[in-house]
């Protein structure tokens, strides 16, 4: 776990630490420090024990720039939903509402496919497919890759062949969706097709279109008003 202590928290902690360092002198107790990492194979042992707490459990898988032995680099939107639904599942919140910006829009549109538990979805500036995406983010997303393949820095690489390969929602898929969806697209996005756009509302039986005027991709930050 991991705690937070502010100062008068910490002024009591220093307390008590003291108090009790000198009680355990006196019986010839060395202090150490353990580590504050576990191996996935120790934590293995306690599974059973540990399976309530899956979803706040944090993992290591990189060392600087470099995978870890053992652990995998894989990224896939899939993935990012599932791990969504069953954390609002595991917090007990039988219906939601998503909204999701860019990579974040298309994870949310994975959920509203996947869980009924889901009621209504904002998505902006998302694809449902690399044909989606325009020329120029498709360029600038191989450029990125390339970069980072020379400088050795493998999670960029990988986020960026997420983005080229990822996600594959077809029109029927969004057709099943039962989720009242807004499907938001900057007037000069930069990087999402407005055809694709509009094709993703019109497949969803309660989806609808909104363009925001004169916003590019990063509405969030650049039209919150708007938003």
């Amino acid at each position: 776990g991991i705690f937070v202590y502010r100062p008068y928290g910490y002024a009591i902690w220093e307390n008590i630490q003291k108090i009790m360092d000198a009680e355990f002198k006196k019986c010839g107790v060395e202090n150490v420090y353990m580590p504050m990492l576990i191996p996935e194979s120790l934590l293995q042992k306690e599974k059973d024990h540990v399976e309530g707490f899956a979803p706040e459990c944090a993992w290591v898988t990189m060392g600087g720039s470099e995978p870890l032995e053992g652990a995998s680099l894989e990224l896939h939107y899939a993935d990012m939903a599932k791990d969504a639904i069953a954390l609002m599942e595991q917090l007990r919140i039988r219906e939601y509402d998503v909204v999701g910006y860019s990579d974040g829009g298309i994870v949310a549109l994975l959920m509203a496919m996947r869980s009924r538990a889901v009621r209504k979805v904002i998505t902006i500036g998302a694809n449902t497919s690399p044909a989606g995406l325009s020329f120029r983010a498709r360029f600038m997303m191989k450029r990125a890759y390339s970069a980072a393949e020379k400088r050795g820095d493998a999670r960029t690489m990988e986020l960026q062949r997420l983005m080229l390969e990822e996600p594959d929602i077809t029109l029927n898929d969004l057709a099943k969706i039962i989720a009242e969806v807004t499907v938001v697209l900057g007037e000069k996005d930069p990087f999402i097709k407005r055809q694709h756009s509009e094709q993703i509302a019109f497949a969803i039986p309660h989806g609808s279109h909104t363009l925001v005027p004169g916003a590019g991709h990063g509405i969030p930050e650049t039209h919150p008003d708007d938003l």
